[in-house]
Order: C-alpha cells, then sequence, then structure tokens
C-alpha cells in the first residue's frame, strides 16, 4: 500500500520530516506534500493541488493518507481522502489541542468558500485518530486559546463539571479525555447531523459567520468565543438560561484570554448567517442552552429558530460588553 502524508509548514518542520523518516526507515512507501499554514488554505483549490500530487505520485484506490496536523489539515486532507477514487482510507494524527478534540473526530470534512466556511465537503470518517498529548508542548498561545474556545463549548452544551474545572483554570489531560468522550459520544449517536449532533455547533453558527467575514483572518477560537458570547445571549433571552450562567460564560471567555471586540457590523454578520447549514430556508437556527450543562432537544430539532430581533440586541449586549 502506497501511502501519502499530508501536513502543513509549521508542523512539517517539527514532526512532518521526522515522521517520514521514521516510517521510511519501517519499509513504508511513503510521500509527504505540506501545505501553506492558515484558514486562508482550506479552499478548493489547495484541495485540487494536493489530488495533481496525488496522481503525479501514482497514488489510487489502494493508497492511505496520513493527515497530520491542525483542524485546517485534518478537514481538507480528509476531504482528499473522501472524494480521490470515490474514496480512500485516511489516519488522523492531530497535533493541536482543537484538532485532538474536534476536528480529528467525527468525519466532517470539507473546504471553506468566500460566502461560509466549511460549506463543501463530505462525511468521511476516519480509520483511526491517534492522540498524542505531548504534541501540545509545541503549541503556541493562539492555539491553546482555539483548543479551549471548544472545550468551553464541551462544558456549556454537555458537562458542567468540565467547565467548573476550567473555571479553576488548570489544564489537566482529564479535560482533554473529558472533551473527547462527550464529541466521540455525540457523534456516535448521531453521525450524520441530523439531530443531536447540532449540539456541537454551539457557538459555531455566529462564529462560522465572523470567520468568513474576515477572510478567514480571525482565527476559529476568536470567532467560536464570540458565537458563545451572542449566542448565550440568546439562550438567556429565548431559551430560560440563567443571568448567573450567561455571566459566567462570559466570565470564563474573559479569564481565558477572548476579547470578544466585535469588528464586523451587525448588519453584515445577519445576512451572512444566511448560509448557516442548520438553515430553514433563510431562517438562522440556533443550538439552546437551557443552563451549563445542557441542551434543549428542540423537538428533536436540538436547534431553534431565532428572530433576527434577538440576534440583533445579543450582538448589541456583547458590542457593550466589549466596549467597557
Amino acid at each position: 500500500m502506497k501511502c501519502f502524508l499530508i501536513t502543513d509548514r509549521s508542523v512539517e518542520s517539527l514532526y512532518g520530516k521526522a515522521m517520514l523518516h521514521l516510517l521510511q526507515e519501517e519499509g513504508v512507501d511513503i510521500k509527504m506534500y505540506a501545505i501553506p499554514d492558515g484558514e486562508m488554505y482550506k479552499t478548493r483549490r489547495m484541495k485540487e493541488e494536493i489530488e495533481d500530487v496525488l496522481l503525479s505520485h501514482g497514488m489510487g484506490k489502494d493508497s492511505l493518507i496520513l493527515a497530520l496536523g491542525g483542524g485546517v489539515v485534518l478537514d481538507l486532507a480528509g476531504f482528499v481522502a473522501a472524494t480521490y477514487c470515490r474514496g480512500i482510507p485516511y489516519i488522523s494524527i492531530p497535533t493541536t489541542l482543537m484538532a485532538m478534540i474536534d476536528a480529528g473526530i467525527g468525519g466532517k470534512t470539507g473546504v471553506n468558500v468566500a460566502q461560509a466556511k466549511n460549506y463543501i465537503g463530505a462525511f468521511h470518517l476516519p480509520l483511526s485518530t491517534f492522540i498524542y498529548p505531548p504534541f501540545l508542548e509545541s503549541l503556541a498561545e493562539k492555539e491553546w486559546r482555539n483548543g479551549y474556545a471548544e472545550m468551553i463549548k464541551y462544558g456549556i452544551i454537555a458537562s458542567k463539571q468540565l467547565f467548573e474545572q476550567l473555571e479553576r483554570g488548570q489544564f489537566c489531560e482529564d479535560m482533554l479525555y473529558e472533551s473527547i468522550r462527550i464529541k466521540t459520544w455525540v457523534v456516535e449517536q448521531d453521525p450524520y447531523d441530523r439531530g443531536l449532533r447540532r449540539i456541537l455547533n454551539f457557538g459555531h453558527t455566529i462564529g462560522h459567520a465572523v470567520e468568513a467575514l474576515s477572510e478567514y483572518t480571525i482565527c476559529h477560537g476568536e470567532a467560536v468565543a464570540l458565537g458563545i458570547a451572542i449566542e448565550s445571549y440568546i439562550s438567556m433571552h429565548i431559551g430560560g438560561m440563567p443571568q448567573g450562567d450567561y455571566e459566567r460564560i462570559i466570565d470564563l471567555l474573559s479569564y481565558y484570554g477572548f476579547s470578544l471586540e466585535l469588528k464586523i457590523p451587525c448588519e453584515r454578520l445577519i445576512e451572512a448567517l444566511s448560509f448557516d447549514k442548520k438553515n430553514v430556508g433563510a431562517s438562522p437556527r440556533c443550538v439552546i442552552i437551557p443552563s451549563i450543562g445542557s441542551t434543549d432537544a428542540c423537538d428533536g430539532l436540538f436547534c431553534r429558530s431565532v428572530p433576527r430581533n434577538v440576534i440583533e440586541e445579543a450582538y448589541h449586549h456583547v458590542h457593550a460588553y466589549s466596549s467597557k
């Protein structure tokens, strides 16, 4: 079997070359390709470029892709694997906190377009996902925040205990594995995103719109933190979340260094929400949180339409908070 290692240029120098040489020494027929770093390269054009490289090396149906990196690499390499020769296996090897607890699990693959994040893609489960916590030792502060945004989300939607651990402010591997447990359990119940899996999009309805409008210059964690803040206010307004829970969420986001500064006009944000994948028609739907650690089933839909005026009110409330 021919193998192909896909990574990015930063991870190539940290771990990619060493992994390539190690596998070659073990007799594995393997090549490597490194894409540029950054969310702005998770595109249809980059997918085509990778496919052309695979073709040039004679990779066929019996090939295996190893995806080594953060969320961009895993999403992109997984999408290539989903469509190359109408589907070949891949192994996910996440190197960031966000990728370990989110992108590396569940088989959602895809690329971004100008209008929306992850709008073109496929479900394609990895053959295996390898979690190696020592990779985290090389993470920059920005990458830690990306991961913490997802971890805070897990605490809000499914684990009050995890939320309280985050409030105490000391990272431990138990928090990593609790996040993985939540993501894995949800995916097992609803692998194709038809109901329960929508709860994993809490904070992402707004967050993905922010990322797209910034042309992916705002990093995923910062955008999701904004989404969590706005969607928590929505939950307080129409879902019964106690004000005390809302304030704890805002305080926790601030504690982990998220500015919650909104640089995108409200009107443009609402327009961008029309591309969210949970929509019915052009009506935005959000995950509703009754209290920290739980989600509203919303009659099995696990999301609810939100009136425009409520989104506007939530936007202006968070904007006023960040301006203090």
